[in-house]
């Protein structure tokens, strides 16, 4: 990796981000990665341009996209919500994974936590284990 560049993304980034989301968490090459919902959840696509477009539209959120020399990589979604931020959508290229991407995001995503003056940041995730 090169010149890593962490930034908000504009609506001329959504195809792109679409392709990368559903190339991190779906279809054949999720598979590659570690992180994907490739066998837990049926469909090629978690998102699409449309959905990506309205959640770029609303007043609280932004994605923040990561490229390395102008090639995105990575991309993740953040709403401010009452006091907190929620994080979704978290994508980093599945073969790029485990090489500090999603690391950087992550570190991406508290520094904006605090220019919002928020106390936390709120992640769900897909639990396919036995309850407990």
């Amino acid at each position: 990796m090169a010149t890593i560049d962490i930034r908000p993304a504009t609506a001329q980034d959504i195809p792109a981000i679409v392709s990368l989301v559903n190339s991190a968490y779906r279809g054949s090459a999720a598979r590659q990665g570690w992180t994907h919902e490739a066998d837990l959840i049926e469909g090629e696509a978690r998102t699409d341009e449309k959905e990506l477009a309205t959640l770029l539209i609303e007043p609280e959120a932004t994605i923040l996209k990561c490229t390395d020399d102008n090639t995105l990589v990575g991309s993740v979604y953040l709403k401010r919500e009452t006091h907190g931020l929620y994080l979704g959508m978290l994508s980093v290229s599945p073969n790029l994974q485990a090489k500090g991407i999603g690391k950087q995001l992550l570190n991406a995503a508290e520094e904006h936590t605090r220019l919002l003056q928020c106390s936390y940041i709120e992640i769900t995730v897909i639990s396919v284990g036995p309850n407990y």
